[in-house]
């Protein structure tokens, strides 16, 4: 598929009934990712929960439920696409407590695709079906919506500028901070021999300048020593 010109891979899913038959599904996508390098879009209907509220009265979600699932989804480094709709996508269409709704359709994609189209909303076209049936999906663009996108570029584009700024302005701390002690240590001296109140403001503006320089310095030691 492409979209704007850029490649990019879509893969539909139908899972199986049992969690034994949807192990193949989950090491079927593990082989896929080591070809992929480009956007991954995975949509469809895994007939499997992933979290315990994804179902809805009737039985608990037990953890073997979701365990392979939940794996397969954090090896392949997978991010789980925007959508909107009810949050519930299937029931088995029975009444009153015998009724289970269940979500069973979900869209991820990976590192790729949310860098490229995560502002991009899934929404289900079909709601609350029956179990086993087709889910159909709709693509949104709301950039309004998600903008961890927008925000990673600006933080990009601050990157040289704040590298502009350390060059310029700090990266000869230290040879400020002995410029301003030297400083005051003249007027001091100054003042020792022949007190005058200019001498005075001086030595005031110039202790002001040791301090500011100081604490600039000190913070720029506490951030190198957490990196380290």
């Amino acid at each position: 598929m492409r979209a704007t010109d850029k490649p990019c891979v879509i893969t539909v899913i139908y899972g199986y009934n049992t969690c034994e038959q949807r192990k193949n599904i989950w090491e079927t996508l593990k082989e896929l990712a080591q070809g992929i390098n480009m956007p991954w879009l995975i949509v469809g209907d895994f007939n499997a929960v992933l979290y315990p509220q994804d179902r809805l009265f009737g039985n608990q979600v037990q953890y073997v439920e979701i365990k392979d699932f939940t794996e397969c989804i954090h090896d392949l480094l997978l991010n789980e696409v925007k959508w909107t709709g009810e949050y519930y996508t299937c029931t088995n269409k029975q009444q009153s407590n015998d009724r289970i709704c269940s979500r069973l359709d979900r869209a991820f994609g990976n590192h790729d695709w949310m860098m490229e189209w995560g502002h991009i909303i899934m929404e289900y076209d079909v709601l609350l079906i029956s179990d086993h049936a087709p889910t159909l999906f709709t693509l949104i663009p709301r950039l309004t919506t998600w903008k961890m996108r927008n925000i990673w570029l600006k933080l990009k584009a601050l990157k040289p500028l704040f590298k502009q700024l350390n060059n310029e302005e700090f990266k000869t701390i230290t040879h400020r901070v002995d410029k301003a002690r030297n400083d005051l240590v003249a007027i001091q001296k100054q003042l020792n021999s022949q007190w005058s109140k200019n001498l005075m403001e001086q030595e005031r503006s110039n202790l002001l300048n040791l301090e500011k320089w100081s604490m600039i310095e000190e913070s720029i030691m506490k951030q190198k020593s957490r990196v380290k």
